[in-house]
């Protein structure tokens, strides 16, 4: 039953608050780039969203236009390189 309840929430979670924060309106405005420090969501195809990783910029890779394409990140399991349409970064104005 709890688990059901947490597969549903991270569900809608992943749905609803992380599209949010990760919409792309091409051509027209620029995000701010993810810079290093930042914290981030990992995102997995493989797995469920419960048990996506967190993890903080280490390092940016930009491409041959200037911005920025890879980073680096640092998990607890070590480091790891990502391309940023696998990253989510969390809004920390905490």
């Amino acid at each position: 039953m709890i688990q059901t309840i947490r597969q549903s929430f991270w569900k809608r979670w992943s749905r609803d608050y992380l599209h949010h924060l990760q919409r792309r309106p091409k051509w027209t405005r620029r995000d701010p780039e993810l810079q290093v420090g930042d914290l981030v969501v990992i995102h997995e195809s493989t797995s469920p969203p419960l048990i996506w990783r967190l993890g903080r910029i280490k390092e940016t890779y930009p491409g041959s236009d200037g911005l920025v394409r890879v980073v680096l990140i640092h998990t607890q399991d070590g480091d790891v390189k990502r391309s940023i349409a696998k990253v989510t970064k969390l809004i920390s104005d905490i």
